[in-house]
């Protein structure tokens, strides 16, 4: 799914109580995958307040696709936290995201990070459920202190 104009004018449509987000299409890197530039929580996933707390990948999926089904939430397909592009999310009961999740399958085989840098020993390092590109940690630390 291509970011359109159209797209991006229905992220600036009125909400329920008839307010405006007007910031969401300026926090979103538009690449392979929609980076939130905005505030993360500690997992990596965006995070804004509308009428509360909400995770970003939740409000661009239901201003661009619609509703989640009811008891279902959004499983990253690509493994990368902080993407909300609707391209790279799915519907998935929690049973299935967990699974997903411990296995880790898609994110072990990449090897390369959604910039496209190489996971090698010099620019990548590994926690126990992910690996971070650094020149992508780096950038982004460059861009928030520029700010």
């Amino acid at each position: 799914m291509e970011l359109k104009e159209a797209q991006t004018i229905d992220l600036f449509a009125p909400r329920g109580n008839g307010g405006y987000l007007p910031s969401i299409a300026d926090r979103i890197e538009v690449d392979d995958c929609w980076e939130w530039k905005g505030c993360r929580d500690p997992n990596g996933y965006g995070r804004l307040t509308t009428e509360g707390s909400s995770l970003a990948h939740r409000v661009v999926w239901e201003a661009l696709v619609g509703p989640i089904p009811e008891g279902l939430g959004l499983d990253h397909l690509c493994q990368n936290p902080p993407c909300v592009n609707p391209d790279h999310l799915e519907p998935v009961t929690q049973a299935v995201n967990l699974q997903r999740a411990l296995t880790g399958t898609i994110r072990r085989e990449r090897a390369t990070c959604s910039k496209g840098h190489l996971y090698d020993s010099s620019e990548s390092y590994a926690t126990q459920s992910r690996r971070w590109c650094r020149v992508c940690r780096r950038e982004a630390q460059r861009l928030r202190r520029a700010t």
